[in-house]
C-alpha cells in the first residue's frame, strides 16, 4: 500500500469516529469508540471496509518484515 492510501484509510476512521462521538455528546451519552457498521450509508461503510483492508495489508506487511511476535 502507498502512504497516500494509509493516511486515507486514518483519515476515515478518524473521521468515522469522531462524529460519531460528537452524536453520543450532543445526545448527552457517554462517547464511545464502538460504531455499528449498519448505522452507516452504504457509502461510509464501502468506506469503513476499504479502511480496515488497508490496515489489514499493513499488518500482514509488518508481520513479514518483522516477525510474528510483533503483532
Amino acid at each position: 500500500e502507498t502512504a497516500e492510501h494509509l493516511k486515507a484509510a486514518l483519515e476515515s476512521f478518524t473521521f468515522l469516529r469522531l462524529r460519531h462521538e460528537i452524536a453520543l455528546i450532543d445526545q448527552g451519552k457517554e462517547p464511545s469508540h464502538y460504531i455499528d457498521p449498519y448505522s452507516l450509508t452504504s457509502n461510509e461503510q464501502d468506506l469503513l471496509r476499504e479502511a480496515f483492508q488497508a490496515a489489514a495489508k499493513l499488518q500482514d506487511s509488518a508481520r513479514r518484515h518483522f516477525g510474528q511476535g510483533i503483532l
